[in-house]
C-alpha cells in the first residue's frame, strides 16, 4: 500500500514517534528486538530489470542503496539547502544547527556539508555525528580546493622509518592523506557554519596546520618508542597462547585503516601502549595467570569484534559503540595493569549494562 514518507527515518523509529504522539504510549526501538513479524508484514523491495518487470525481491535494504541518515534531495525541505558541485563557500550560505524536516516540526535534520569527491555539496542528515563528520569532510574538501600546495606540502612533512610505517600503517595504504586530514580536522578553532567564519578560520588553518602536523608526528615518534618496548615482550610469548592472540586482535584493531579518524581513542594510545607493556612483561613470566584474569573479558571482546565486523557505518559514526571500544580499553588497563590510572570506571557490571543499553 502507498503511504507518505515524510521522515526518512527507520520504520521502527516512525512507529515508536507516531504511537507516542498519538497514543501517549512510550516505547523505543529496542522494545522491537524480539518482535518477529508474520509474512505480510514484512517490508518487501521488488528490484525491477529494465522492462520494469520484477526480477528479484529483497528483505533488507541492498548495501549499494544504503546512504546512511542522509535526507534524499527530493525532500521538500532539503530543496532549501540546494548546493552542489561547489568548489569554494558558496557567498551568503550560512547553516543553521538544525531545520525541522516534519509536519508539526518536532522531526529535526541536520545541515552540513559534504565531500563530493572534487567538489563540496550541502546536505541534511538525521543523525548529528553523521552530519558533524560530514561537514568535517566537506570543510577539509574546501581547504584542499584552496591551498593544494600547502597540502603537498604537509604530505611531505611525514616521513617515519619503514619499521614504524609497518608496525603503525601496514593496513592503512593511504596513511598520509589520513594523517593530513587528521591535522586540517584539529586545526579549526571554531567550525565554520557561515561565509564569514570561514573565510577567517581558513586564513587561521594556513598558519596553524603544519604545526598540527609536526605535532602529530611527534606524537606517533614518541608512541613508537613505547611500541617497540612492548613489541620485545610480545615476541618473547608463546604464538599459540590465549595473551598473544588477544594482543595481536587489539593491536589489529588499533592501528586499523583509517584509526586516526577516532580521535578520542588515539588521544589514549600511548596509555594503552604501556598498558600492553606491563600486562606483556607479566604475562611471558606467568601466561596461565594472565589468560585466567582476562577470562571474564574475553566474550565482550568477541562480541565487539563482531558487532565492528558487521557495521555498515564506519565506528567514529556509531557512538554508542565507540565509547563501548573506550570502555573496554579502560576495563583492560584495569585488569592487567591496574597501576595505570584508569580515566573512568570499567568493571565487568559497567560493561554488562552498557553492551545491554546498546542499539546497533
Amino acid at each position: 500500500k502507498e503511504g507518505h514518507i515524510f521522515t526518512d527515518q527507520p520504520l521502527v523509529d516512525a512507529l515508536c514517534d507516531y504511537l507516542a504522539e498519538n497514543y501517549g504510549v512510550v516505547l523505543g526501538a529496542s522494545d522491537f528486538a524480539t518482535f518477529e513479524p508474520m509474512e505480510f508484514q514484512r517490508m518487501k523491495i521488488a528490484v525491477l530489470d529494465e522492462q520494469k518487470k520484477v526480477k528479484q525481491i529483497l528483505y533488507e535494504v541492498p548495501d549499494t542503496a544504503k546512504t546512511g541518515s542522509k535526507i534524499a534531495k527530493s525532500h521538500k525541505v532539503s530543496k532549501r539547502f540546494d548546493q552542489s558541485g561547489c568548489t569554494d563557500w558558496q557567498e551568503g550560505l550560512s547553516l543553521p544547527d538544525t531545520v525541522a524536516v516534519s509536519p508539526d516540526g518536532k522531526k529535526l535534520a541536520y545541515p552540513a556539508l559534504c565531500d563530493e569527491g572534487s567538489s563540496v555539496g550541502v546536505s541534511l542528515y538525521l543523525d548529528k555525528t553523521e552530519a558533524d563528520l560530514a561537514h568535517l569532510a566537506g570543510l577539509r574538501r574546501l581547504v584542499k580546493l584552496a591551498y593544494p600546495q600547502m597540502i603537498k606540502h604537509l604530505a611531505s612533512m611525514l616521513k617515519f622509518p619503514h619499521s614504524m610505517e609497518l608496525s603503525f600503517f601496514i593496513q592503512d595504504k593511504n596513511w598520509k592523506n589520513n594523517l593530513v586530514d587528521y591535522a586540517i580536522d584539529n586545526s579549526w578553532r571554531i567550525i565554520p557554519r557561515d561565509e564569514d567564519t570561514f573565510r577567517t578560520a581558513l586564513e587561521e588553518l594556513r598558519d596553524t596546520a603544519g604545526e598540527k602536523v609536526a605535532q602529530t608526528v611527534s606524537t606517533l615518534e614518541s608512541l613508537y618508542k613505547d611500541y617497540q618496548k612492548m613489541e620485545k615482550h610480545l615476541d618473547r610469548l608463546d604464538r599459540d597462547s590465549d595473551t598473544y592472540e588477544d594482543v595481536s586482535m587489539q593491536l589489529d584493531f588499533l592501528f586499523r585503516e583509517g584509526f586516526l579518524k577516532t580521535g578520542a581513542a588515539f588521544a589514549q594510545y600511548r596509555r594503552y601502549i604501556k598498558s600492553l607493556a606491563i600486562r606483556l612483561e607479566r604475562a611471558v613470566s606467568d601466561p596461565k595467570r594472565d589468560s585466567l584474569k582476562g577470562a571474564d573479558l574475553y566474550p565482550y571482546l568477541d562480541k565487539f569484534y563482531l558487532a565492528y565486523d558487521n557495521l555498515e557505518k564506519p565506528l567514529e559514526q556509531l557512538p554508542r559503540l565507540y565509547d563501548f571500544f573506550l570502555l573496554l580499553e579502560e576495563a583492560r588497563i584495569s585488569i592487567f595493569s591496574p597501576e595505570i590510572k584508569t580515566i573512568r570506571k570499567a568493571t565487568l557490571p559497567i560493561i554488562e549494562a552498557a553492551w545491554k543499553e546498546m542499539r546497533l
